[in-house]
């Protein structure tokens, strides 16, 4: 009977010991695994403030380009006033699709929310980027004359 008590008992040690030693690898495991994530969190916010400020500069370069091209409209609009009658109907036609464009342009900069996605920046720069090229085209052929 004590062999059996004393089996019993060390059997219950074991288990014990077993169940501590496993409670112990668990808890290191949750620890491992919050630190982890902490270490997620700051390399995403890290992302997320650098999408931010590329974005920013993006938006006060693109600022001031915008501003050239506002500037260059103004003065052809200027160049055209002193044309004659049928070349300015012409011409002020085609200021007018040129001003539209780069309010357009303007707008949707100002109207971009940046939720600081890498992604979706990128997305929205080039296609600002491929509008911005065909304005500023546009404004580079504005009196070629392209009838041949």
């Amino acid at each position: 009977m004590k062999k059996i008590v004393t089996l019993a008992l060390m059997l219950s040690a074991s288990i014990i010991a077993f169940g501590q030693e496993t409670e112990k690898k668990t808890k290191e495991k949750v620890g491992d695994a919050k630190k982890e994530m902490a270490d997620v969190e700051k390399s995403v916010n890290k992302a997320e403030i650098k999408t931010y400020k590329e974005f920013q500069e993006f938006k006060r370069e693109t600022g001031k380009r915008l501003d050239k091209l506002d500037r260059d409209i103004a003065n052809l609009s200027t160049r055209v006033e002193s044309m004659d009658d049928k070349a300015q109907k012409k011409y002020k036609e085609q200021l007018k699709d040129l001003r539209e464009k780069s309010k357009t342009l303007r707008t949707k900069l100002d109207n971009y929310k940046d939720d600081n996605k890498s992604e979706a920046f990128e997305t929205f720069q080039e296609e600002f980027q491929r509008d911005f090229k065909h304005l500023d085209k546009a404004l580079d052929d504005f009196f070629v004359d392209n009838k041949k």
